[in-house]
């Protein structure tokens, strides 16, 4: 599913458009994800394997990567992937929708590893869907990754161009306390002033 992301900046009241990006959400669209906002009881409600990407409003946990260190700028925590980094994705599992270190005492039957054999997850950010805590079956390891390209659906993530991923892991500031809000465009535009939300812009400033 195609996708354009606008990176915001607030200033007191005002809000600023400062960048535009292009990106790919979950092959089958979105549903109703656990986050920051409003319960919303209408459906699809998101679930474990139902290639969606959540829709809501999240904040963000920590970057993960291939590389060392983040990009060169980043104040964002940020933890090198290794070999036995996962991120379990079995609903039954104490661990469900986090990222462990895989041991002896294992209790999950499935689980992601955080180093793949391509570079979708050469730079991630975790999205906090559903971790507060986690709901059984309700949608596992949803992050901010590279794509593949730029017209390949992903299985609930949100995925951009690798140069795009490190633009906004410079960009993001802790102290901000930045969020992710995705929702179809017609949903924004009726939750956007309930929600406080940025208006639409179409043209970034300079």
């Amino acid at each position: 599913m195609d996708a354009r992301v606008f990176l915001y900046d607030k200033t007191g009241e005002a809000w600023r458009l400062k960048k535009e990006m292009q990106a790919v959400l979950g092959e089958k669209g979105m549903a109703w994800g656990i986050g920051l906002h409003p319960e919303v009881r209408e459906k699809p409600q998101k679930a474990e394997g139902d290639m969606r990407s959540p829709a809501g409003v999240f904040s963000l946990g920590a970057a993960y990567g291939y590389d060392p260190a983040p990009p060169r700028g980043s104040r964002w925590p940020y933890r090198p992937s290794v070999a036995k980094l996962l991120c379990v994705d079995d609903p039954v599992s104490r661990h469900y929708n986090e990222i462990v270190t895989d041991s002896s005492d294992r209790d999950w039957r499935s689980a992601e590893p955080m180093v793949r054999t391509d570079d979708l997850y050469r730079r991630v950010i975790v999205v906090r869907h559903n971790d507060a805590p986690a709901v059984p079956s309700g949608g596992s390891c949803i992050f901010i990754h590279v794509w593949k390209d730029g017209k390949t659906g992903t299985s609930g993530c949100t995925a951009l161009a690798l140069n795009d991923v490190e633009y906004i892991l410079k960009w993001i500031d802790p102290g901000a306390k930045p969020v992710l809000v995705q929702l179809p465009e017609p949903v924004y535009r009726e939750v956007q002033a309930a929600w406080e939300l940025p208006p639409v812009v179409t043209k970034p400033e300079i």
